[in-house]
């Protein structure tokens, strides 16, 4: 794989971390996300602050919408973790929806074709699906409505050839549908881009 599937060392809680603001970029192809439905930049890290097992450097930049959407470039994939056996792990992310009336998660790379789109409220997964070298790990709850708009029904087979599988307009598609799409934040008037860096 690649080595953005690396598991990271949990970080120790002696460190803390603020947010230095900086220039709002553009992103959403090749990359992982977290959306969460909160009006506070500072809130969202004060909760990562607590979650031991969040390596914070690994955190990428966060992006204050100025609406209700607090979003998170995760491009080391620390939110979300593989596992041994080649499976994700939700527990930050569970974990986050605990604080948060709802935290939402897009993967897309086209090296390992993996594309997914998450739905967590109150530490469980709402909706989940994501696929991974050609196999559908999970595909968890109903599909939502924005799913069935867009004619979202995916299937494997022996033959990758017979495979029907997302890309990555599609991760973008529910993206947008559900949070907004992050490759036009520099459209958004007023939105602040964050660093997270050592106190």
């Amino acid at each position: 794989m690649f080595n953005l599937f690396r598991k990271k060392k949990n970080e120790t809680l002696e460190k803390r971390y603020v947010l230095t603001e900086t220039e709002v970029e553009n992103f959403g192809f090749q990359t992982h996300w977290a959306v969460i439905k909160s009006k506070s930049a500072k809130k969202v890290l004060e909760v990562l602050n607590n979650i031991e097992s969040i390596n914070k450097d690994n955190i990428g930049i966060i992006t204050d919408t100025h609406s209700d959407m607090i979003i998170i470039n995760d491009r080391h994939l620390e939110l979300c973790k593989l596992n041994r056996n080649w499976e994700l792990e939700f527990d930050d992310l569970r974990e986050l929806s605990r604080h948060f009336d709802t935290v939402y998660y897009f993967l897309t790379h086209t090296v390992s074709d993996v594309y997914g789109w998450f739905k967590f409220e109150n530490n469980e997964i709402i909706r989940g699906f994501y696929t991974l070298e050609m196999k559908v790990p999970l595909d968890k709850g109903e599909k939502t409505k924005e799913e069935k708009d867009f004619n979202m029904n995916y299937s494997v087979a022996d033959e990758p050839e017979d495979c029907v599988l997302p890309d990555e307009e599609d991760v973008m598609d529910i993206a947008e549908a559900w949070t907004l799409n992050p490759l036009y934040l520099t459209e958004i008037t007023g939105v602040k881009a964050y660093r997270i860096t050592k106190e």
